[in-house]
């Protein structure tokens, strides 16, 4: 069954076209309720949110979509197979974004060197190096182990209550295993140290996320 924007013909009797007006409808209902709240049958407490979206589902597209002046796109590229990315395209078919390329982040308890329980996080758990009792964190993707790309950004900050400074060095990073050991050093004698807690952020692709 298919929209046909051709029915019903101005000559055409009700007779003649009721049944292909009612399928253009259960087409157009179809093709509305996906991705979307369905115009009926409602529930009341949705009643003023027909139309809106649910999600939104992104088919691939290659190659990107072309852009006017005043306008941007949303979309996915294969950016290699079965390796999709999310992109925003500036306008006047200007620069290919992509905004999907998180490996991981998490908040780190410096003490016990664990992902503290009920923050925000994503794809990496941590433990001490070894069991080391201060400052040697190793941290592990959850999902796809495997860091795809040489070009990868790692940020860290530090919380703590001392007003010494800290500064963090990735010091191990094996790619294959999609690890980084991470040691957090006190600024004035650098020196290993527990901070309160520790943030990252990792950006790059890693396969299977």
């Amino acid at each position: 069954m298919t929209f046909d924007p051709a029915i019903p013909q101005g000559n055409h009797k009700f007779s003649r076209s009721h049944t292909d007006i009612r399928n253009n409808f259960t087409d157009l209902n179809n093709v509305l309720s996906e991705d979307h709240i369905q115009p009926a049958p409602i529930v009341a407490a949705e009643r003023d949110h027909r139309g809106k979206h649910r999600r939104a589902v992104i088919r691939t597209i290659a190659p990107a979509p072309g852009t006017a002046l005043g306008e941007g796109a949303i979309y996915v590229h294969n950016q290699a197979a079965a390796r999709q990315q999310l992109y925003y395209r500036r306008e006047d078919n200007g620069a290919q974004i992509p905004i999907s390329m998180i490996g991981g982040f998490a908040v780190i308890d410096g003490v016990s060197g664990l992902v503290i329980a009920g923050s925000t996080s994503f794809n990496l758990t941590s433990a001490r190096v070894g069991g080391a009792p201060i400052g040697r964190y190793l941290l592990t993707f959850g999902v796809g182990t495997n860091m795809l790309d040489a070009n990868y950004v790692a940020i860290a900050t530090c919380g703590s209550t001392s007003a010494a400074g800290f500064a963090i060095k990735a010091t191990v990073i094996d790619k294959a295993a999609g690890q980084f050991e991470i040691c957090c050093r006190r600024g004035s004698t650098d020196a290993l140290i527990n901070p309160t807690t520790f943030s990252v952020i990792i950006f790059g692709e890693i396969a299977g996320v």
